[in-house]
């Protein structure tokens, strides 16, 4: 690979020295999320390009690369429906890139900025994004916590906010959140399968009347206390 730019692409301005560090990582989970972090301060979204092994790997912007099709070769393309598509490829071939190596030390560290630029507009707000939006795993431990004592959440929203204004995610990444500590705390089981464990757990005595197709219609719950 070509470690300059080519001349005839347009470019942002040089965002080198915003990833200028002399910080090592033990983790190259840690080493992978410090780009990460500092992508997200100024606006842009940096993920590892596949190219990785025991001793390297390298960062990248989300727009690097091309756009490949999934249509098999030598066949022609027929539109399912007459509406225009109003999809497109976020690929715009991006050369931003960072290189990162491990040290004599068996410590990961930032070799060099390959390319600080980029060769697309950088977007105003991260709001929404789908990348950026992805909650960490203290985060979701905070929407478990949250969830616990019945907080709504659109309230639990703005918890996160006031202990990260810089946080991207929305109401949809809350509900998500959610839905998995539920699956988790439910082993999988359905809503009624879930009452039925309950039921059973604290000594409900339950009553219920089925319908024709042997749906429940009406349920009563009596404690037997």
């Amino acid at each position: 690979m070509d470690d300059q730019p080519l001349a005839n692409q347009l470019l942002t301005k040089d965002s080198s020295s915003h990833y200028s560090t002399e910080e090592t990582w033990e983790e190259k989970y840690d080493a992978k999320k410090w780009p990460r972090e500092r992508g997200k301060l100024i606006r842009c979204i940096i993920v590892c390009n596949g190219t990785t092994n025991d001793s390297a790997f390298q960062m990248v912007c989300e727009c690097s690369g091309k756009h490949k099709s999934h249509a098999k070769m030598d066949t022609l393309q027929v539109a399912k429906t007459k509406r225009k598509n109003t999809t497109f490829s976020m690929k715009t071939g991006c050369l931003f890139k960072l290189q990162f190596k491990r040290n004599k030390a068996n410590k990961w560290f930032l070799e060099k900025v390959v390319c600080g630029s980029h060769n697309h507009p950088i977007p105003e707000s991260l709001l929404s994004h789908a990348y950026a939006g992805r909650l960490t795993k203290e985060e979701e431990n905070i929407v478990e916590s949250l969830t616990q004592i019945r907080m709504k959440p659109i309230d639990i929203i703005a918890h996160s906010k006031e202990r990260n204004p810089q946080n991207a995610y929305n109401l949809d990444n809350i509900y998500n959140a959610r839905k998995k500590y539920k699956a988790n705390k439910w082993e999988q089981r359905h809503e009624m399968q879930q009452l039925k464990c309950l039921e059973e757990m604290h000594n409900y005595s339950v009553f219920h009347d089925d319908d024709e197709k042997g749906r429940i219609r009406h349920i009563l719950l009596a404690s037997s206390v």
